[in-house]
């Protein structure tokens, strides 16, 4: 099975939900899972990247582990037909081109593990500073969730904050990925800058916006759960950049001109998981602009992946000034998602699994820890509107303190985000706390 290169960095596909365009043309994912672009069922016209196994017998319980079995390697992946299972599948071999036997597997059944942990331990006190550390302490009872069908803007009391004029007017959200379809309705009133940032060395640079019509990708649902008329920030502008060690590179020397609050990244860097230094994998160039991005008044969201995992997030996420953002579901925004990566590393939990743009003026269902991604971003643009005074940091730090806890298996009192009470805490705060940088109110696994 083909690997991807270890020097570009490839999306993570969630298999039988992200749409393609050729039927079967393959692409391997982040975790080196392969995939194939076809039909979504027999009888259907539209197209989804479909991880290449041909069996799911047994269940299993730990997304993408492989397991070799007379000579056979199989992948734990999601079932195809039966939604929310996980099960062992055969992946394919391209070297034998006659179809593989069903074989059923039966794998050991798994026990039932208690784990007993308690948070990272955080300081009573901001560091050098008087001011409590901002620990979440808000609930989220008059947020009942909506419909899958609705967009970013009906979540958490947004539309309310819009209606008040808070929409991130005069500010901009910058995300990594792929192209977006500018020519979308939702983005007809949206200032939209297109960033060529695709060669590893090459300087990046602003170029025209490709034409995307016919073409749909996962940059389009990030664009449109930041900003457009669907958007949590209506208001902002787009800068839709495909690279990404130049892209970063690009956003440093940047950001001022272009106003932007907050770069929204839902990739992340090659390597392997069970490495306990946090880095050491990292593309060259990687660890280094995110250090420098650490130390200015920018806030950098990473999804933290789609693993299923309790205790483990994809770098970089454990580098300080990272701020990791996983999944709640919008239909009970009190819930963690299912397949949302948490670990101590994590900063913030937002909503997904929604409606966003899709391709040639259509809607399509968005999700994963891609999308909470960009809906935690669009909340510094919210939060600059509100209180212009206020630094990165001073927003992350109301961010934080007026969230709601919610505690998974591993992680306890993960802060779920609250649009309306952020502003609220903002504009009504006498004195803004005196801290500078994000990483200032951050406890990662990553050092200093």
């Amino acid at each position: 099975m083909a690997l991807a290169t270890p020097i570009v960095p490839v999306l993570a596909i969630n298999d039988g939900v992200t749409t393609c365009s050729e039927l079967n043309k393959t692409k391997v994912d982040i975790d080196s899972i392969e995939y194939k672009c076809q039909k979504k069922s027999k009888n259907s016209t539209k197209l989804v990247w479909q991880a290449i196994a041909i069996d799911r017998s047994g269940k299993c319980f730990q997304l993408a582990k492989k397991v070799v079995i007379n000579g056979s390697t199989y992948i734990c992946a999601r079932s195809i037909t039966a939604k929310g299972v996980l099960g062992w599948g055969l992946l394919s071999k391209k070297e034998e081109p006659t179809p593989q036997p069903t074989i059923i597997i039966n794998p050991t059944p798994q026990p039932t593990i208690t784990i007993n942990s308690t948070p990272k331990s955080v300081p009573q006190f901001i560091p050098n500073t008087n001011i409590s550390w901002p620990l979440p302490s808000g609930d989220l009872d008059k947020y009942k969730g909506v419909p899958r069908s609705a967009f970013a803007r009906d979540q958490l009391g947004l539309s309310g904050l819009h209606q008040q004029g808070i929409t991130g007017a005069g500010y901009s959200i910058a995300f990594l990925d792929y192209w977006i379809d500018k020519s979308h309705p939702a983005f007809s009133k949206s200032k939209v800058v297109c960033v060529d940032a695709s060669v590893e060395g090459v300087k990046a640079k602003v170029i025209t916006c490709p034409e995307m019509q016919g073409k749909n990708s996962h940059g389009q649902g990030v664009a449109g759960t930041v900003g457009g008329s669907f958007g949590a920030a209506p208001g902002v502008d787009l800068i839709s950049i495909n690279g990404y060690v130049e892209g970063l590179n690009w956003v440093l020397e940047n950001y001022k001109k272009y106003n932007i609050v907050a770069v929204s990244v839902s990739i992340g860097s090659y390597g392997d998981r069970n490495r306990p230094v946090c880095g050491v994998a990292s593309v060259a160039g990687f660890k280094e602009v995110l250090d420098a991005l650490a130390n200015e008044d920018i806030a950098v969201l990473f999804s933290t992946a789609n693993t299923w995992s309790v205790n483990w997030v994809r770098e970089p996420n454990c580098l300080p000034g990272v701020i990791s953002v996983a999944s709640v579901n919008s239909d009970r925004p009190f819930t963690i998602a299912g397949y949302s990566s948490i670990s101590p590393d994590i900063d913030l939990l937002a909503p997904a699994e929604f409606a966003s743009t899709g391709k040639d003026g259509t809607l399509e269902h968005f999700g994963g820890t891609s999308q909470a991604t960009p809906f935690a971003a669009a909340l510094f643009a919210l939060g600059k509107q509100a209180r212009p005074e206020a630094n990165i940091a001073q927003i992350f730090y109301y961010i934080k303190l007026s969230a709601a806890p919610i505690d998974d298996i591993f992680v306890k009192q993960i802060p779920v985000i609250r649009p309306v009470e952020m502003v609220q805490a903002l504009k009504q705060a006498k004195d803004l706390p005196a801290i500078t940088l994000v990483k200032q109110i951050q406890i990662k696994s990553g050092g200093n």
